[in-house]
């Protein structure tokens, strides 16, 4: 029982580690396309809700990380964690999905954006079913 748990843990801060670099990797692609004036606005939002939902999910990570170490996962714990770390990281990420759409880049910054998106996407994709499996799993 004990190293099922252990097992169940140690494979979510796994893919948890895969979703970071990608969220890291995003942060290049956001900082490299080159905006006209006229969507300057949607920019700035896209990257101050890039930032917080980069920083709830580390604050997830961490979490996580620290439940792990210690030992100690309880209801109350997985409780917080979704709700309070987990599930605004989520819906950062949603909204950036759909402030993208509102942002016009030149011909030049057309294929760096379109990886932009789909990097977005993928990160979307790994939180459902990240959080899907968190609500499965017993305890955290």
């Amino acid at each position: 029982m004990e190293y099922k748990r252990n097992a169940d843990a140690v494979k979510l801060l796994f893919k948890m580690k895969d979703i970071e670099k990608m969220i890291s990797s995003t942060s290049n692609h956001l900082r490299g396309i080159k905006v006209p004036k006229s969507s300057m606005e949607s920019y700035n939002r896209c990257h101050n809700i890039y930032k917080e939902g980069s920083i709830y999910f580390y604050q997830c990570c961490g979490f996580l990380k620290s439940r792990y170490f210690e030992n100690n996962p309880s209801l109350s714990g997985k409780n917080f964690f979704i709700n309070n770390l987990y599930i605004p990281a989520y819906k950062r990420f949603l909204s950036l999905k759909h402030n993208l759409s509102l942002i016009e880049v030149s011909d030049i910054y057309a294929e760096s954006f379109r990886l932009l998106k789909d990097k977005v996407d993928y990160i979307n994709a790994s939180l459902s079913a990240l959080l899907n499996e968190f609500i499965e799993t017993q305890q955290l």
